[in-house]
């Protein structure tokens, strides 16, 4: 489906939408832009290169030596990053390049007279200079908010684009949260939906324009539509079908961490047979234990354990024995020693799945849930060097006893995390001798002052070293919050550690922070206190002549003092 265009039209449509480091306005650094013309699209039939439009331009912008937020850089997925005046001046050079002339820019977006254009004109006045980007080419620009638009058809203000797009859309396009190309992506179809009908009626294409150069462009625009396709006013069906997405948006999902780990029959071998070589012979895990890392402070949240033998089917190599220490009788049973037979791993799995949702922290989440806002446990598993071989070897092991890992981890398991990459980031550019001589987990724990287990290389030992190694990197941090951020960033072997460090570092400097302002309202409440007690003992030794008229400017309560330092020790720290 085509836009058509007019001979000479009066404006050239443009969506824009940029990301930030930081909700307040003022403290806000552009970190990404993205602008798109809303050029018409080809046909199917038309497959050359020369006929495929590619009309986005998207700007990473590097981070400002004098930027001031708590939250990590936003890194972006692809591409390189600039000043904001070398992204400034690519977008001023696109919109200029693809305007027609005579026309005037219109950029359309999602609350940009709100957000994105003061935005913009802030950070402009701290990075440009007029002279190598002209702040005439900014003014030239005029501002459209589709949210407005939207607004002016009925819609509540407040509702986010997302939103917007269920009930005018009726369909959820696949973005990712916080990226200008998705969110300008939404906007665009948006737009291509409210316009089908005016699609090749240049009359109602000429008002279109008219009424997005005019004054009160949004509410002009809004009549036009609503003109030509009544049913974009919106309908109570409509208003009751955000109301069902802002419910379900309304789901908290609360990370549960579980640290885990495995032993086996050995690694992984090659075989080869009449001259060829066959895929790796994967061994059989023999032990299976987690821990949960739990996000809530108690004794009863503190040792939350599972660990099993498993029965691999397949004598235990005494090679492999003289490492875990699991013999082929401690798997297999033995009656005359009153030895049970361990479960195979498909039973040990669906016994930890049954275990997690019996667990105190499991329990607790649930209890929430019901108190206020829907909460969904979101299991993130965590392992050591787990994305090379712990996870592949589940995998392979739970195919052939018929469960698709893959469709259990959509269902319990939404995450997986490996802590290798952590340990190879944190000591990157330290020179050799202070840093651990191998990337093993044992070597790390050591190097940290922890003490082995005396089971070491068994499954649940592992497992509480892995968790002592993560609480002493993570210092004062939360490990979970550690590893549910370092999630968020994609923190893989892909690529070891991006962006680990900053978020440890961050977090440090906010926590010491809060600690500052804390301390500073603690001493000036005893200063008050004593303050009052000094006038409280002079006004006994010397009773005033009159009190003080009411309504009069009065010092404030020490209750007053103490709610402000509440709310300064219990803000959340946040990524953007």
């Amino acid at each position: 489906m085509t836009v058509s265009r007019i001979s000479n039209p009066q404006t050239t449509l443009f969506f824009y939408d940029c990301e930030v480091d930081h909700k307040e306005l003022d403290l806000a650094n552009i970190t990404e832009i993205c602008v798109s013309e809303n050029n018409p699209r080809p046909e199917p039939s038309q497959s050359s290169r020369a006929s495929q439009i590619m009309p986005y331009l998207v700007g990473y912008v590097r981070k400002p030596d004098c930027a001031n937020y708590d939250s990590p850089y936003q890194k972006p997925i692809s591409g390189e990053r600039y000043t904001f005046e070398t992204v400034l001046k690519k977008v001023v050079s696109f919109i200029n390049k693809n305007t027609c002339r005579g026309s005037k820019a219109i950029l359309m977006g999602y609350n940009v007279e709100g957000w994105d254009a003061p935005v913009l004109e802030r950070n402009y006045d701290r990075f440009c200079h007029s002279r190598k980007v002209p702040k005439s080419a900014l003014s030239n620009w005029k501002w459209v908010d589709l949210a407005k638009i939207a607004h002016h058809l009925g819609y509540e203000m407040g509702t986010t684009q997302q939103q917007l797009e269920v009930a005018i859309c009726a369909q959820h396009l696949p973005f990712n949260r916080h990226r200008a190309l998705a969110d300008v992506k939404v906007v665009k179809e948006i737009w291509r939906k409210m316009t089908e009908n005016i699609e090749g009626n240049e009359i109602a294409q000429r008002r279109l324009d008219e009424a997005l150069a005019g004054d009160d462009a949004e509410e002009n625009v809004a009549a036009v539509l609503s003109e030509y396709d009544p049913s974009l006013i919106a309908t109570e069906e409509a208003k009751q079908v955000i109301r069902q997405v802002k419910a379900a948006e309304r789901l908290t999902r609360k990370e549960i961490v579980v640290l885990y780990d495995l032993e086996s029959t050995g690694l992984f071998k090659e075989s080869k047979r009449d001259g060829v070589l066959s895929h790796n012979i994967a061994p059989r895990i023999v032990d299976f234990a987690a821990k949960i890392l739990s996000p809530f402070a108690g004794e009863e949240y503190d040792n939350e354990t599972f660990a099993r033998l498993v029965n691999p089917g397949i004598p235990i190599p005494a090679e492999a024995t003289a490492v875990h220490r699991i013999t082929t009788k401690m798997v297999r049973g033995d009656a005359e020693e009153n030895i049970p037979e361990a479960p195979d791993m498909k039973q040990v799995w669906g016994d930890f799945e049954a275990w997690v949702r019996a667990t105190k922290t499991f329990q607790k989440i649930m209890e929430e849930s019901l108190e206020g806002d829907l909460i969904e446990p979101r299991i993130i598993l965590v392992g050591y060097n787990n994305f090379r071989y712990d996870n592949p070897l589940l995998t392979g092991e739970l195919l052939m006893a018929g469960v698709d890992l893959k469709r259990e981890m959509d269902k319990s398991v939404k995450e997986s995390w490996d802590a290798l990459p952590l340990m190879m980031t944190w000591y990157t550019g330290v020179p050799e001798g202070q840093k651990p001589e191998k990337n093993t987990l044992q070597h790390h724990a050591q190097f940290l002052d922890i003490a082995l287990h005396e089971d070491a290389h068994r499954a649940l030992p592992d497992v509480e070293t892995l968790e002592k190694v993560l609480r002493k990197i993570a210092g004062p941090i939360n490990p979970v919050h550690l590893i549910v951020e370092s999630v968020k960033e994609r923190i893989n072997l892909s690529s070891p550690g991006v962006g680990l460090k900053e978020i440890i570092r961050d977090t440090k400097r906010r926590i010491a922070r809060e600690e500052t302002e804390l301390n500073a309202l603690k001493q000036s409440i005893a200063a008050y206190l004593e303050r009052k007690q000094a006038e409280k003992a002079e006004e006994v030794e010397h009773p005033p002549k009159r009190r003080k008229k009411h309504g009069e400017e009065k010092e404030p309560d020490t209750q007053e003092l103490l709610v402000a330092t509440k709310s300064i020790n219990s803000q959340s720290y946040t990524m953007f």
